[in-house]
């Protein structure tokens, strides 16, 4: 239910109750035009000697009946365009709103998320998931509503024209709510598994483009080739199960629906022998109950499909309410707008680690670096050297103690204060696009003559 009141909410809720107003009086008006014509064919509609006048004349029912039947055609036809306008731009609304949730979150993510989590399932986030809420929800959410409400305006109308169909509905509905049920948990778990399983593809396929060069200069294409279809394979074997599912299902749905041709067909007969319903609504009941197996078993496949899909709104909430890096605005203490004008940098008991997890990686450590020195950190792999790095810029959050920065706890100071005015050169070597100029003041604050003279 979280999913789909953020999903309303991400719509708007005073839209989807226009929304959802607009399909209901839509199929309303379908409803009434068919059971108006059913009426209107019990009646005369011209006057008792049209058949031998010449100039015939139209009989006033004749001019009612064609009138509120044109009314009704007029009405359901405004509502459908409203109903389809107003939902096209609420599934807009809600595609920009959860893609801006999820991208303004990723990119506040600490670092540790990015360490743990695989680049392909990130990827999946934005392409798949982002892709199904963008395409593929918004025409199951339409299909899904225009097959419940002709279902229901199915029953309506049977339930209406012979009554005595209401004794086998609940039953019915009981039976047809069992396997609706069991159908969909059952398909939405193995399309979460085939979902699991696919990131490992798009993973294995970014880290050997990435890696294309190496794979290539130690000749293990095959293995690699191999490897991608053992993930393939692992991905498709869910497939197969999914198939037997929906076999399972149509061969039930095509029992409901046979039963519901029957009882109308029985119930028509005998309303008819007992003179409570006329030939005009026994044949609008038939009519109707011939088309319901369709409707049932697109309304099954609609359910489940929706809330399959809506997994991909719910994998978008899962990151979109990860607990973010801290503000990146100082809002603690009145930073100087020189900060930092010396360069003493202290550590007071400094203690981090990676992930919770994980053991410290800097166990208390002091350390005082006044402005203008230079040092060197020498230690083997592991010993903590480019974590004293990461822990400045605050990429890592400390678990103990504190940095000092010209007097400034940096625990205070805002994330996009503090990175914009400390200055690293990576480790690995990174070539930078645009020109030198951008390069050097991308901000663009200072003047040629500024960034010249640094470069002599």
């Amino acid at each position: 239910m979280k999913v789909v009141y953020v999903y309303i909410k991400s719509i708007g809720v005073i839209l989807s109750c226009f929304i959802m107003a607009f399909y209901i009086l839509s199929y309303a008006a379908s409803g009434g035009t068919s059971v108006w014509l059913a009426y209107w064919s019990n009646k005369n509609t011209l006057t008792p000697n049209s058949s031998n006048n010449t100039n015939n004349t139209a009989d006033p029912e004749l001019v009612l009946y064609l009138g509120v039947y044109a009314l009704l055609g007029f009405i359901q036809g405004i509502f459908t365009l409203g109903s389809a306008y107003f939902f096209a731009i609420g599934t807009i609304y809600a595609s920009r709103d959860l893609h801006r949730l999820l991208l303004l979150n990723v990119v506040r993510l600490p670092m540790s998320f990015f360490d743990k989590t695989p680049i392909g399932r990130i990827v999946n986030r934005f392409s798949k998931d982002i892709y199904l809420i963008d395409e593929t929800i918004p025409y199951s959410i339409s299909d899904f509503m225009g097959t419940f409400f002709s279902v229901l305006t199915t029953i309506i109308i049977i339930s209406y024209a012979t009554p005595l169909f209401l004794i086998v509905v609940i039953p019915m509905i009981i039976f047809y709510l069992f396997v609706q049920r069991f159908y969909v948990c059952s398909s939405r778990q193995l399309k979460r598994i085939e979902s699991v399983t696919r990131s490992p593809i798009y993973s294995h396929f970014q880290e050997s483009l990435t890696g294309v060069s190496t794979i290539r200069a130690y000749k293990k294409q095959a293995s690699f080739i191999q490897e991608s279809e053992d993930r393939v394979d692992r991905n498709q074997e869910v497939y197969y199960p999914s198939i037997c599912a929906d076999r399972w299902l149509a061969i039930r749905l095509e029992f409901v629906g046979h039963s519901v041709v029957f009882f109308a067909a029985i119930f028509a007969v005998v309303s008819r022998e007992l003179s409570i319903t006329n030939a005009g609504l026994i044949g609008l009941s038939i009519s109707y109950a011939l088309m319901i197996t369709e409707d049932l078993n697109w309304l099954v496949r609609m359910t489940s499909e929706l809330e399959t899909n809506f997994v991909a709104i719910e994998r978008v909430i899962e990151y979109a309410e990860l607990k973010r890096e801290a503000s990146p605005v100082t809002d603690k203490i009145n930073l100087p707008a020189n900060w930092p004008q010396h360069g003493n940098v202290q550590f007071n008991q400094y203690s981090v680690k990676y992930r919770e997890d994980l053991d410290l990686v800097i166990d208390h450590l002091d350390l005082e670096i006044r402005g203008g020195q230079k040092l060197a950190i020498v230690g083997r792999t592991g010993a903590g050297k480019s974590s004293m790095t990461l822990a400045l810029f605050r990429i890592l959050e400390a678990t103990g103690g504190s940095i000092v920065i010209d007097g400034v706890n940096i625990a205070d100071v805002g994330l996009d204060d503090l990175r914009s005015r400390l200055t690293i050169i990576p480790q690995d070597p990174v070539l930078f696009s645009g020109t030198l100029r951008s390069n050097l003041d991308p901000f663009g604050e200072f003047s040629a003559c500024v960034y010249l003279s640094q470069i002599g």
